[in-house]
């Protein structure tokens, strides 16, 4: 009867990479047991030949590991206030977010808080639409500045200005709203049409010098999505406001 060497080979290997398994652990609980039995000088030789290393690499990997947790928890960003520039060749976008921090400075932000100004969303393309629309609609943007032409159509999603406090509202030369005509959607597919004040004209407010464009002077707006209108938020929003028209 003729033996089947290859299963002979498979199970002597087999039996081989446990025997090893088996002696490696075998193996560090001797050096363990040693360790332990050892004292003064001979102890310490012993764990400077043998332990040393392996902590030692160890604690390094766990030291880095730590660093970047702790680092990725305290510098954590949260935006309390997000403006969107969809049309940015037009303005001079390093100035408008140097003004838009100062006003975030008399806010008292907490360290990892931030006044957000992008040029990320312009509306060039289908995309960057779709997801302009998709911040709208999650209520990420609390301000927005484009010409009227490209935010009209969208006004459904930005508020009336006639919720704007009075006192407020009081202060601001009328020729500086702008009124925005568009589609809404009704229940069941029905449109109609609607015209309500929802921005103001960028030329009033503290960034006339920052329009980079002459052509678009006339053209340009600043609008408030419809994004939650309490509490801290909406004191944010209505400072923004303020800040526009340098109302105290």
């Amino acid at each position: 009867m003729a033996l089947n060497i290859d299963n002979k080979k498979t199970v002597l290997n087999d039996d081989a990479v446990l025997y090893d398994k088996k002696d490696n652990r075998n193996e560090k609980m001797s050096a363990l047991k040693r360790f332990l039995s050892l004292h003064g000088e001979d102890r310490k030789q012993f764990f400077f030949d043998y332990m040393f290393k392996p902590l030692l690499i160890g604690g390094i990997i766990l030291t880095v590991v730590i660093y970047f947790v702790v680092s990725a928890i305290v510098n954590r960003s949260t935006t309390r206030f997000y403006v969107s520039c969809i049309n940015p060749y037009y303005l001079d976008n390093d100035t408008v977010d140097e003004r838009l921090q100062e006003l975030a400075g008399t806010w008292n932000l907490k360290k990892h808080e931030k006044l957000e100004y992008t040029t990320s969303l312009a509306l060039n393309s289908k995309s960057n639409t779709s997801t302009f629309i998709t911040f709208l609609e999650a209520g990420s943007i609390d301000a927005a500045i484009g010409t009227k032409e490209q935010l009209e159509y969208l006004g459904e999603y930005f508020n009336n200005l006639g919720e704007v406090d009075d006192s407020i509202l009081e202060q601001i030369p009328k020729e500086a709203l702008c009124e925005l005509t568009y589609e809404k959607t009704l229940p069941g597919g029905k449109k109609e049409t609607e015209t309500r004040v929802c921005g103001v004209y960028l030329k009033y407010t503290v960034f006339a010098d920052c329009i980079a464009d002459e052509k678009l002077r006339d053209d340009l707006i600043v609008v408030l999505p419809m994004t939650a209108t309490y509490g801290e938020s909406n004191r944010y929003r209505m400072d923004f406001f303020k800040f526009l028209f340098g109302i105290e």
